[in-house]
């Protein structure tokens, strides 16, 4: 199971500004197989992080520990606030199982 963190950038004070359309290329897969953050389709404040539920060292777990989890890396467990947020969020994971082959094709 994967489970996402999100964080809020400070683009204002960071100079730093990230857009990305919700084509989903080999780098975006790269980056997500990879564990790094990559910025949410047409936002330029909120980026996410895939992360595999092994992070967490146990076959079961709370909400609760997932936030933790997230909590550690500055961030929050996601939470979904469109459509297109979902869709991005979904055809990552899919596009990310198909590549590495965790998913039946």
């Amino acid at each position: 199971m994967l489970f996402f963190c999100v964080v809020r950038l400070f683009v204002g004070l960071s100079g730093v500004v990230l857009s990305q359309g919700a084509n989903i290329d080999e780098a975006i897969i790269a980056k997500a197989k990879n564990g790094e953050w990559i910025p949410l389709p047409n936002d330029s404040e909120d980026m996410v992080k895939f992360v595999k539920s092994t992070a967490l060292r146990t076959d079961s777990y709370t909400y609760e520990q997932l936030d933790d989890f997230c909590q550690k890396e500055n961030s929050h467990l996601v939470s979904i606030h469109s459509e297109e947020e979902e869709d991005f969020l979904l055809d990552v994971e899919v596009d990310e199982k198909l590549s590495s082959g965790d998913l039946a094709g």
